[in-house]
């Protein structure tokens, strides 16, 4: 199971730095979900995939997802990453992210991500920079996550 976990997150990959919704949608299972841990709950269904994937899709005009480091077992995909990604209003943005998939009949079921929520808005300009969390982070802060 393990070569097929990993061909179909590389498809799902390749759907998303396309920022084509619907082979993203066509590469999730009917009842899989998205569900970014620091939101209340998780987005499922086709349906309520399509909505959110558009909100997001919507505002970015390049997406880049650069894993540093992954393990696969079985049906599950772990890896570290960063979401480098440029938005319509010209601004650029990168996510450190934990990522976990699971994969069911070919398909992605499951997908977690584990990110700062506060870095994410302030990069896609949809909201300020908390400043608790210091500075947004800036092209040249990118070294400090990238894995050597």
């Amino acid at each position: 199971m393990s070569n097929e976990t990993l061909k179909v997150v590389e498809s799902m990959f390749e759907a998303w730095e396309t920022l084509d919704m619907e082979a993203v949608i066509d590469l999730w299972q009917e009842d899989g979900y998205l569900w970014s841990m620091m939101n209340a709950e998780k987005t499922q269904g086709h349906e309520k995939l399509r909505v959110h994937l558009a909100r997001l899709m919507g505002t970015c005009t390049r997406l880049k997802i650069e894993v540093q480091t992954f393990q696969v077992s079985g049906n599950t995909y772990m890896c570290e990453c960063i979401d480098d990604f440029d938005t319509e209003q010209g601004g650029h943005g990168y996510i450190p992210t934990a990522r976990v998939m699971t994969v069911r009949d070919g398909k992605v079921d499951q997908w977690r991500d584990y990110y700062n929520r506060a870095t994410l808005m302030a990069a896609m300009g949809v909201e300020e920079f908390d400043p608790k969390q210091g500075k947004k982070l800036e092209p040249e802060d990118k070294k400090f996550f990238i894995v050597s």
